[in-house]
């Protein structure tokens, strides 16, 4: 694939809009996988402990279908943003690395879904540590500051004419 990845070419840059103060980035990738030499590895597993991705991107057929298949490797629960990816191998290619990411990967769900499941989760956790009203109440203000951003970088994807599903 002539051209891919290459440092230095807009396509490796990250759109300004999708970024906020304080957000994580690992730079360096020059493969299909992002884990492969980077850093991500480290900062999911030692920096922000954390045990489920959600996939988002381009190329649904290389690039999200590498991530998803070392993710699962590296026993992370994968969530692939079905609005969030597209190819530029066409809809065919597209929705088959779709098909196959759901039956071997992990979960593919559109955005309101893993947004509502992960507003599930935090009413789930604050129940489960007897939360009173006022810390249920502050809990979910931040919960959805969250959850927006997801909400967020998918209309900035609408803006930018990235082809929705």
């Amino acid at each position: 694939m002539s051209g891919h990845n290459i440092i230095g070419e807009p396509t490796t840059e990250i759109i300004p809009d999708l970024i906020k103060p304080g957000d994580w980035i690992v730079r360096g990738k020059k493969r299909y996988s992002p884990f492969h030499d980077t850093d991500l590895g480290f900062l999911l597993d030692r920096r922000l402990q954390v045990d489920t991705l959600i996939l988002a991107g381009i190329n649904t057929t290389s690039c999200v279908l590498c991530c998803g298949f070392e993710a699962t490797n590296r026993d992370y629960r994968v969530v692939i943003a079905a609005d969030a990816v597209d190819s530029t191998d066409g809809e065919e290619m597209h929705d088959f690395a779709l098909r196959l990411m759901a039956a071997t990967i992990g979960w593919v769900l559109a955005n309101d879904e893993i947004i509502a499941g992960a507003r599930r989760a935090m009413y789930r956790a604050i129940a489960d540590c007897g939360a009173d009203a006022a810390m249920h109440e502050i809990i979910s203000q931040d919960d959805l500051v969250i959850l927006g951003e997801l909400e967020r970088k998918s209309a900035v994807a609408r803006e930018l004419d990235c082809p929705q599903r």
